[in-house]
């Protein structure tokens, strides 16, 4: 699910990305993308948002429990914004924030 907060036009929240049936992250994280290229992004997510999910999710896989609950870590954060400019084929996102991650394994 991905939702725009209120006052912030060029910040987008993605929530609930899942991994396989015996592995569920949920998170909260916040994308900053470059005003002037909002639309395009928009339309780009649209379109890749599976596989932003999955990529998403085998980033956190790769990381410690510790450091996925380490909401300041720069390193994940670094990783995820790559991930999801190399998915979307653009440099449009300039920040990922994590405000809320769990994980779970069934």
């Amino acid at each position: 699910m991905v939702e725009r907060p209120i006052g912030n036009k060029n910040t987008f929240v993605i929530t609930d990305v899942r991994g396989d049936v015996n592995e569920t992250f949920s998170l909260t994280m916040h994308v900053v993308v470059q005003q002037r290229e909002l639309r395009h992004f928009e339309r780009r997510f649209e379109q890749c948002e599976i596989e932003l999910i999955d990529r998403v999710t085998v980033v956190l896989r790769a990381s410690t429990t510790e450091e996925r609950m380490e909401a300041a870590n720069i390193a994940i954060r670094e990783r995820v914004k790559r991930t999801i400019n190399d998915v979307l084929g653009t440099p449009w996102v300039l920040e990922v924030l994590f405000t809320e991650i769990t994980h779970m394994v069934e």
